[in-house]
């Protein structure tokens, strides 16, 4: 019974810290030219998986090249932007989303003997940690690009 107990409590434990914050991340867009003509990698920030174009572009429309650059941005923005952004795209609940990725984080963390072992073989060198692991997993390989919540208002 009392091993029951130990088990039981970190998974509430993990639903009960995940479940009401939203989840803020810095994502790799794509690849693409910068003005010097060079190719680069381009970041972006995603709430609850939704790629945000506003927390992070400059006046130009052009994202970020480094993930420390595309952090500070957002936290820079992130005040003044989050509620008119919930209000113009279509981001999950903070709830729904937080306990979807409990419940995928204590399944993957289950499997992870089975698992893990094949995301290593299949995956680059430089990409072999156990936080990506559950990055690949939990939150998939690309975030979702942003809908509009009502697009003939916004238009």
């Amino acid at each position: 019974m009392k091993i029951c107990r130990f088990a039981v409590l970190p998974v509430c434990l993990l639903f009960i810290f995940n479940s009401g914050c939203a989840s803020y991340r810095v994502v790799h867009l794509s690849k693409g030219v910068d003005a010097n003509g060079e190719v680069r990698d381009f970041y972006g920030v995603a709430e609850n998986n939704v790629v945000i174009p506003e927390y992070v572009i400059n006046e130009r429309g052009e994202y970020p090249e480094d993930v420390k650059q595309a952090w500070n941005i957002f936290q820079t923005r992130k005040e003044k932007l989050s509620s008119s952004m919930r209000e113009k795209y279509v981001i999950p609940n903070n709830f729904g989303y937080g306990i979807v990725r409990s419940l995928l984080a204590v399944g993957f963390l289950a499997v992870s003997p089975v698992t893990y072992p094949l995301y290593v073989s299949s995956s680059p060198k430089g990409k072999r940690s156990f936080g990506r692991y559950f990055d690949v997993m939990v939150f998939g390989p690309n975030p979702r690009m942003p809908q509009l919540r009502d697009e003939f208002t916004n238009f």
